[in-house]
Parts: structure tokens; C-alpha cells; sequence
């Protein structure tokens, strides 16, 4: 029996993981064709609002906290935090490693360590929301529905260009609300801070002007 929506990280990361939410609720759902999940994927713009905002003070003092931690790994414990704000499902911080050439989980919060050793890499090229995003340095939203949840990935900007995304799988149609998308953007920005001091990266093609 779930909980709630099965978990939409199949296209975040690519068919590899269109099993995963039978690990974590126990359930066999139909695979998603690659036309609908095209056609869920969006990196345009969030233009609606949500009927019940999250909590900015509680938001404002998590980034407060955040802006006390030194390495990446200090801001695990604070995950926690974020995902209660948004009402999230998950997150996950990929970082793109340039001696691989690919994007791999650093840091994650609202999944097993069964379902992620199960994520596979995710190169810049590769066909689903997350590589889109650290493509593009733009967010990417995909839609939710009656039996999924929603998701959006963010980059992460740094001086010297993206170096990796923050995916979050929410729930109740929240990836559209704005209010949504600006904390999700505030997180990215302060978790971007941390993984560019943490080690030099690759960027991605495009910069921030």
C-alpha cells in the first residue's frame, strides 16, 4: 500500500530507474513512454501560483544555515529541512564530475541507499531532465499528474558556470507554483555556493551573462 504518488525519477535520470518505485512503495506501475515523458518535461518558465504558500521564515533561516556550512557534506543534515519546506517527496544534488564526464548523486535526502545505488550517471547528453537542465543552466519542470508526482531541477550557477543540478520530486502539482520554484532556485543558489568552493569543476557550455 503507498502513501502517496509513485516516485517520478524516471525521467530525471533515464529508464535505468523506472523500477524504483516498486523498491520504495512496494507497487508495479506502467512505464511511462519516452513521448509522454518528452511531452511531461518543460524548462520554460513556472507561470502558475499555489494555493498555500511554504514557510519564507523558516526557508530565510534554513538558508542562514546554510550559509554557516563550509564543505558540502555539512549540508546533508539539512536536506531534511528543505524537503519539510517544500513538501517534497526527495532531492538530489548531482555534481558533474569532468574526469568522468558525467553527473553523479553528492548528496540526497527522502531516498534509500538501496534506490541510489540503483541511479545511474547521467552524462550531459543524455535524454532526460537532469542532463537538460545542467545543458541548458535552466531550469526544467516536469509535470505531475493523478499518478505521479512532479519534479524541477535546477542548475547549479556558480561563477564559472553550472556544475551540476538540484532535482526535487514533489507532490500535489507544486512543481507549478511560483513560489515553489523561487525557493527551490534560493536552495540551488546556496547549495551552488558550497559544491564550487568544494573542488573546481567543469562548466557547462552555456554562462550566466
Amino acid at each position: 500500500m503507498s502513501a502517496g504518488p509513485p516516485i517520478r525519477l524516471q525521467y530525471l535520470v533515464g529508464s535505468a530507474i523506472g523500477s524504483l518505485s516498486r523498491l520504495r512503495l512496494g507497487v508495479v506501475q506502467r512505464r511511462r513512454s519516452a513521448v509522454e515523458d518528452l511531452a511531461a518535461a518543460d524548462c520554460t518558465p513556472v507561470k502558475a501560483l499555489g494555493s498555500s504558500e511554504p514557510d519564507l521564515l523558516a526557508a530565510a533561516h534554513l538558508c542562514t544555515e546554510l550559509g554557516r556550512v563550509d564543505e558540502t557534506r555539512e549540508a546533508a543534515p539539512l536536506l531534511q529541512e528543505a524537503a519539510r519546506i517544500l513538501d517534497a517527496v526527495g532531492l538530489i544534488v548531482w555534481v558533474w564530475h569532468p574526469q568522468a564526464t558525467e553527473l553523479r548523486p553528492a548528496l540526497a535526502h527522502g531516498y534509500s541507499d538501496k534506490v541510489l545505488a540503483q541511479l545511474p550517471r547521467v552524462g550531459r547528453d543524455t535524454d532526460n531532465a537532469t542532463a537538460a537542465a545542467f545543458r541548458s543552466a535552466q531550469t526544467c519542470v516536469v509535470s505531475g499528474s493523478d499518478r505521479a508526482s512532479g519534479a524541477l531541477v535546477v542548475p547549479l550557477m556558480t561563477p564559472v558556470g553550472c556544475v551540476g543540478v538540484l532535482a526535487i520530486e514533489l507532490q500535489h502539482g507544486s512543481e507549478q507554483w511560483e513560489s515553489v520554484r523561487a525557493l527551490v532556485t534560493i536552495f540551488a543558489a546556496q547549495l551552488a555556493r558550497l559544491v564550487g568552493a568544494a573542488r573546481p569543476v567543469e562548466a557547462a557550455d552555456r554562462r550566466v551573462a
